[in-house]
């Protein structure tokens, strides 16, 4: 029963990852925080539940550097999240 799910998009199941996934993950009761990585750019998006059983986006980019993970009591920089990547690679 995780508190938090994280997920590295691909072009192919972004919209899966977004869409009916996120709906199942919904229904687990523990579940907090769900991270969607981006492969192509430096983008994290967060959903976290709210006390109102809501959910809340919250997009981080270069602009906003610290990823909180409030469900673990941690933060990360997205810089060091993203270190060694080529965005310039081609697949």
């Amino acid at each position: 029963n995780p508190c938090v799910i994280i997920e590295v998009l691909s072009p192919s199941t972004s919209s899966y990852d977004r869409g009916d996934k996120f709906r199942y993950y919904r229904s687990i009761p523990q579940l907090n925080q769900y991270l969607l990585v981006s492969q192509g750019e430096i983008l994290i998006e967060s959903y976290s539940k709210t006390s109102e059983n809501n959910w809340l986006l919250q997009e981080y980019t270069p602009a906003r550097e610290i990823l909180s993970l409030d469900s673990l009591g941690i933060s990360l920089n997205l810089i060091d999240i993203y270190e060694g990547v080529d965005f310039n690679l081609k697949s």
